[in-house]
């Protein structure tokens, strides 16, 4: 068994944030876990953002889906980039990332959804 750690200290029992967000596998698709609304909630050079909605727990999450095709390959490694470190951060200031999903054409980032103003608004 690969997956079976032997615990030999305290520092081998250290939880990271980074250990809740659920990266699934290609064969997980984001509709098989979310329903979509259709309604925008914003726009980017790469994609958009979307309510979702979760089939079995029924909490609404924002999603921010890239659209591949629209990125270079050093955009793409940018992302990863930016992926590995939400999920690292937990701040009440900061958009939680909960989950990430991936198809052929597209990446979804499943967020915490913030109900409110734009931040230049706040601003």
């Amino acid at each position: 068994m690969d997956s079976v750690k032997t615990i030999k200290s305290k520092d081998d029992l250290v939880v990271k944030a980074a250990d809740f967000v659920v990266e699934h596998k290609l064969s997980e698709k984001f509709n098989e876990f979310y329903v979509l609304d259709t309604v925008v909630l914003g726009e980017g050079a790469y994609g958009k953002v979307f309510k979702c909605i979760n089939r079995r727990t029924m909490e609404e999450r924002a999603v921010k889906i890239v659209e591949k095709s629209r990125m270079s390959q050093k955009e793409k490694i940018r992302l990863k980039y930016e992926i590995n470190i939400l999920k690292n951060l937990v701040h009440p200031s900061i958009v939680r990332l909960y989950e990430v999903f991936e198809d052929k054409t597209n990446i979804f980032l499943v967020q915490e959804l913030c109900d409110g103003r734009e931040l230049f608004e706040e601003i």
